[in-house]
């Protein structure tokens, strides 16, 4: 195990907490809107995207080993229900407003539920590299920047590494 323990809603509260943010939302929408679709096959996708990722985490969850990169599998099946979801909104607003149609109901939904991640990404955008990316990724940068102004011939370079290390990182 090697410390990498947690308990039984580890994915869960990360998913929620972290990695899926403000689209967390769409994934119990979705779930709940589910009976109500009319078109066959996104019902039925939405029910094998949602049976394989809840059925994933279950499995997950209940090992002893909790290790923030083994959810990752599930993040296109999210996409896959939040895809169905955001059409299923688009229909039902297309239904609803007359002059509205499916096409232009979805524009609208991503803009809206888009705004807010995309402000908060602004700030962030030319702040550079961090610490940590910077020590960790040292070797990689000088190597960039060599090939990249070819000021040095790397041919005969010789690079020393001190030994592994493991991150400790726990979200």
């Amino acid at each position: 195990n090697e410390g990498h323990a947690g308990p039984f809603g580890y994915y869960f509260n990360f998913i929620r907490g972290e990695r899926f943010g403000n689209w967390y939302w769409a994934l119990p929408t979705g779930l709940f809107l589910l009976p109500f679709n009319d078109d066959e096959k996104r019902q039925r996708l939405s029910l094998f995207a949602y049976i394989c990722s809840i059925g994933f985490l279950l499995i997950l969850s209940t090992s002893a080993t909790k290790i923030a990169w083994y959810d990752l599998p599930v993040y296109p099946l999210f996409a896959l229900i939040i895809t169905l979801t955001m059409l299923q909104l688009a229909d039902y607003i297309a239904w609803g407003i007359s002059f509205i149609n499916v096409k232009a109901a979805l524009i609208i939904l991503i803009i809206i539920f888009s705004f807010q991640p995309v402000c908060e990404m602004i700030p962030l955008i030319g702040q550079g590299v961090s610490a940590y990316e910077k020590s960790f990724y040292t070797t990689s940068y000088y190597l960039r920047k060599k090939i990249q102004t070819g000021s040095q011939d790397l041919k005969n370079a010789t690079f020393i590494d001190e030994g592994y290390t493991t991150l400790a990182w726990k979200p």
